[in-house]
């Protein structure tokens, strides 16, 4: 008996989606001691893990790449878990149904906000240790994943994305992305402002710089 439970204790802790593929999951955590240690169980658990220090990041790379889970700290720079769930979750199409666990110290703080359902499926307070981060982990990518709206338009053309990518590395990709954000936001700030003869001077700009971006390849 005592042996068996010693052989039950050393088994490997592995998470698998329910096909047996090998779960991608996005992780976005400011602590670094905290990022790398989480980031290690996980890929020891036989996880791909891409990690980012902020919520800002987390959108993006949620915009540019397919993950299973997505793993949100709450108090972060830049851009908190919360918003950057939410964001994530207004992003439309399939992106937008993938289950967001919250892993975070100030889940008592974050659960009082009417939010909380809207946001995250399912959470993790830190700190956790190797069998509580399996548990929770597996529970999301179990999770029956949300639906979109009927009729709703995803926002994101996987499709479209293959075809922009294609004959471009990854780094590239993504910093043209990042460039692309950047560019929204400049007009999302100028639109908040009135600034319409601005906006519509950076969105000739932003047209040029596409087309001779196209010629290029």
């Amino acid at each position: 008996m005592a042996l068996a439970l010693q052989a039950a204790a050393a088994a490997p802790l592995v998470l698998r989606q329910r096909d047996g593929r090998r779960p991608r999951l996005l992780l976005a955590e400011d602590c670094d001691p905290v990022r790398i240690v989480t980031a290690a169980m996980l890929k020891g658990m036989g996880c791909d893990v891409d990690a980012v220090v902020h919520g800002e990041e987390a959108v993006r790379s949620a915009c540019a790449q397919s993950f299973d889970v997505i793993v949100l700290d709450i108090e972060m720079p830049i851009m908190d878990g919360i918003t950057a769930a939410r964001s994530i979750r207004n992003l439309g199409g399939a992106v937008s149904a993938t289950p967001i666990m919250a892993l975070s110290a100030f889940l008592a703080d974050a659960m009082q906000q009417a939010s909380w359902s809207d946001t995250f499926d399912i959470a993790l307070p830190k700190p956790a240790n190797r069998n509580e981060l399996h548990t929770a982990v597996q529970a999301a990518l179990d999770w029956r994943p949300r639906q979109a709206a009927d009729g709703e338009a995803p926002l994101i053309n996987p499709q479209q994305m293959s075809d922009l990518s294609a004959g471009l590395s990854a780094g590239v990709f993504r910093e043209l992305l990042n460039m692309a954000c950047r560019d929204i936001e400049v007009c999302a700030n100028q639109l908040t402002h009135l600034q319409k003869s601005a906006i519509r001077g950076a969105d000739h700009v932003y047209v040029q710089k596409l087309m001779a971006l196209g010629q290029s390849f």
